[in-house]
């Protein structure tokens, strides 16, 4: 049934939420074994606290120079795995530097 599917699926990802900081650290260890070198933001709607259960996933940003599409991909695959929420934004600084004029609130990992 369609509501016993999201009201499981608001658990899983409140769950999520509780364990952000831990989760985040293992994505950052993830994003090194893969890009070497790179730096890890959160941002968003979860940093302003309007962030929802079942409607927002959660967006993580990883900087780095690394620019093979089929590496990025299957950092993003493996992520997805684990976490289907994370929304990740993988780009180099200069990107980076663009849109974070747009970014009201971040944390880096």
């Amino acid at each position: 049934m369609v509501v016993d599917r999201l009201i499981e699926e608001k658990k899983k990802n409140l769950e999520i939420l509780e364990k952000l900081d831990e989760i985040a650290e293992e994505i950052k260890e993830i994003a090194f074994q893969y890009f070497g070198s790179c730096k890890v933001f959160i941002f968003g709607s979860v940093l302003r606290k309007d962030w929802h259960p079942t409607l927002s996933d959660i967006d993580v940003a990883i900087v780095t120079d690394c620019e093979k599409i089929e590496k990025i991909l299957k950092f993003k695959t493996e992520i997805a795995r684990k976490w289907s929420i994370f929304e990740l934004h993988v780009m180099n600084e200069r990107v980076w530097n663009f849109y974070r004029r747009f970014i009201d609130e971040l944390k880096e990992v």
